[in-house]
């Protein structure tokens, strides 16, 4: 299912999608990501490398759960290498509230498959002198899930 040419009607999810924090927001969302799912294609589609900043973004301004996860699967459904860094953005910088029930493990999981090294790497930096105990085991509950991936 090509979205592209239904340039106003993508448009119109990814502009709510960016600014919306509530049901509606989520639904839009959640759009979003069934036309990546539909299509595995739209992940090289224009609108994808409009909206993906906005999902980023949230790594860095959270957003109510509800939110956060379907911009976290929209990530992971359009992961890129650059993404590592936003991930320990992720795990330093948001509230335990939040992060203990919109982890990034699909994401991690689709970036581990990858760019493992990279992911591994980035993972690592977390757990050392200085890095809160909160922080570390965040890191290796995801490093778990690398390790996982390696065993498969």
């Amino acid at each position: 299912m090509k979205v592209e040419s239904e340039r106003e009607i993508v448009g119109l999810l990814t502009r709510i999608a960016a600014v919306k924090n509530d049901e509606q927001g989520r639904l839009e969302f959640q759009a979003l990501n069934d036309l990546l799912k539909i299509d595995p294609n739209n992940v090289n589609a224009e609108w994808v490398r409009e909206f993906r900043p906005y999902c980023l973004n949230v790594c860095h301004s959270p957003r109510p759960h509800p939110v956060a996860f379907q911009a976290l699967r929209f990530l992971a459904g359009t992961a890129e290498k650059e993404d590592v860094k936003h991930v320990a953005y992720l795990v330093l910088h948001w509230p335990e509230d939040l992060y203990s029930i919109t982890k990034p493990s699909a994401w991690v999981k689709v970036l581990g498959q990858q760019f493992g090294r990279e992911v591994e790497h980035g993972l690592r930096a977390l757990i050392a002198p200085g890095v809160t105990p909160q922080i570390q085991a965040r890191a290796q509950e995801l490093l778990a899930i690398l390790r996982k991936l390696a065993l498969t």
